[in-house]
């Protein structure tokens, strides 16, 4: 190939592919644009999981090469910079690619040039090793004290953190103008977390904005008045009150501070169930905006992600309720990414400037170790209609009011331990059931009830309760099923949490 248009130069061009665990390849580079991905057609074949299956190509661009990401699922960096998908980015040699733990490096050259072999490097002579001087000592010896003040400075907030930190996030819908004039606004979005150090937990509980309850001192009202009546101490009883949780810590957040924290982590991938069209999404200035978000997996910046959480013409409350703990989990889960932890500064700097808190240094400590300990993306329990009953107030106001299955399903998803199951015998032999729940009352597991099922089946399963997979499989543990046999139920009766119906091939 001819490059920046030198007449009769031709060059030769290729990727040095290096992927954990295999020896470096090399991979030519023609006049056609090479794609990169997991899937076996492409010319570059990535074997990380986290490469999607057409991640990426080279192309050809003003003379030269270029890189583009092709709206990959988890990004491409370029020397270490994060990469727009569908710009094109001008490549030199020596530039480095990077995809999941995989690097390529573009390289090219003049043709006819040989490209060189590194050669071994000859072992140096074996010289008697020497003390290092007062200087490298002291390296040494301050490295070794700060290996040891961070491990102590670890230790100590793991012994004096909270073992629970249960946290009201408020987000306001005032807009500039209202904050400027010292107006509150109502709190729209309200998410608990349930923060565990011990074992790593992280639960979120999404709190339905028409919820009629009792604030103290004003009567009964909407639930997002809690805060514009009170402040956030009143809406922390009121939430306390309703979920029999104890919540004594809260964060407000306005919605540019949404804006500002997504940005700071370089934005969030969120995969969008089903297309979102809003005619009328409310605008800063009181106007509203036609707002249109595809299907699919979607990389979203700030401005994005607030419209994704906030939109709710198109369905209901109870639909923006699951988007908005989508951010929080997808937030959640770039942080944790190690090639990412470089952002946490920028991320706690603009959570500092938009939001108002009571959290202390060790209720941090103890959010923390949930949100790296935990075992996976965290838990989601919405407050939806199963929770909920709906009624008409004063001039046909939609409105809802908790039902005496809300604190118990509360309970249980936060502390699986106090789950009540259900054991029934799918095997056609007798006694199986009743074997099954000893080992579960072994275990100090509330048995609720041992029977026959309906009908012999194979396997054995276990239905939970909406939102109570960590009973679910605390139990299938216990018994030896597979996690995968753990799943959400429709037709549990009143009080069962998790039900196990054994199979004919045990377990």
């Amino acid at each position: 190939m001819r490059r920046n248009g030198d007449a009769g130069a031709e060059w030769r061009e290729w990727l040095e592919v290096r992927q954990n665990g295999q020896a470096p390849s090399r991979v030519e580079v023609g006049s056609a644009a090479v794609r990169i991905g997991r899937a076996p057609e492409n010319q570059v074949v990535l074997g990380d999981t986290y490469t999607s299956g057409r991640h990426a190509e080279i192309v050809v661009h003003g003379g030269g090469r270029a890189v583009r990401d092709l709206g990959s699922t988890n990004g491409t960096r370029l020397n270490g910079r994060d990469l727009v998908a569908g710009d094109v980015h001008p490549l030199h040699d020596g530039d480095v690619i990077e995809i999941g733990n995989a690097a390529l490096v573009y390289r090219w050259s003049p043709a006819g040039v040989a490209v060189p072999t590194p050669e071994p490097v000859p072992a140096a002579p074996r010289r008697r090793p020497r003390l290092p001087g007062w200087a490298g000592r002291l390296l040494l010896r301050l490295v070794i004290a700060m290996v040891a003040l961070g491990v102590l400075i670890v230790g100590a907030a793991w012994l004096l953190a909270p073992s629970r930190v249960a946290i009201l996030v408020l987000g306001s819908d005032a807009r500039p103008d209202e904050l400027r004039r010292g107006e509150v606004g109502r709190t729209d979005s309200m998410l608990a977390v349930v923060a565990d150090r011990s074992p790593g937990a992280l639960l979120l509980i999404s709190i339905p904005r028409d919820l009629w309850v009792s604030i103290p001192g004003h009567g009964e009202e909407r639930i997002n008045t809690a805060y514009l009546f009170g402040g956030p101490d009143t809406a922390e009883r009121v939430a306390s009150s309703l979920l029999g949780v104890g919540v004594d810590r809260h964060l407000v957040i306005g919605l540019q501070g949404v804006r500002e924290i997504v940005d700071a982590a370089g934005g969030i991938v969120i995969d969008v169930e089903r297309p979102i069209h809003d005619d009328a999404y409310p605008t800063d200035d009181y106007g509203t905006m036609v707002v249109d978000i595809p299907a699919g997996r979607q990389q979203m910046d700030g401005e994005t992600a607030l419209r994704y959480a906030r939109t709710r013409h198109q369905d209901s409350d109870f639909g923006r309720m699951a988007r908005q703990q989508q951010v929080m989990t997808a937030l959640r889960s770039k942080i944790v990414q190690p090639w990412h932890w470089w952002r946490a500064p920028a991320v706690l700097a603009a959570v500092q400037r938009a939001a108002k808190t009571n959290l202390g240094p060790l209720d941090l400590a103890t959010l923390s170790f949930a949100v790296v300990a935990g075992p996976g993306e965290p838990e989601r329990l919405a407050l939806d209609l199963g929770l909920v009953e709906e009624f008409r107030g004063g001039g046909g106001a939609f409105l809802l009011r908790p039902t005496p299955a809300l604190k118990q399903r509360v309970g249980v998803f936060v502390d699986p331990a106090s789950a009540s199951v259900e054991v029934l015998n799918g095997t056609g032999t007798a006694g199986l059931a009743m074997q099954a729940a000893e080992r579960l009352r072994a275990e100090h597991v509330r048995v609720a009830n041992v029977g026959n099922a309906a009908r012999v089946q194979r396997e054995t399963t276990v239905e939970v309760a909406p939102g109570l997979k960590r009973a679910g499989l605390r139990a299938a543990a216990i018994l030896d099923v597979p996690p995968d046999r753990v799943g959400e139920g429709t037709a549990l009766p009143p009080g069962v949490d998790v039900r196990v119906t054994l199979g004919a091939l045990s377990p």
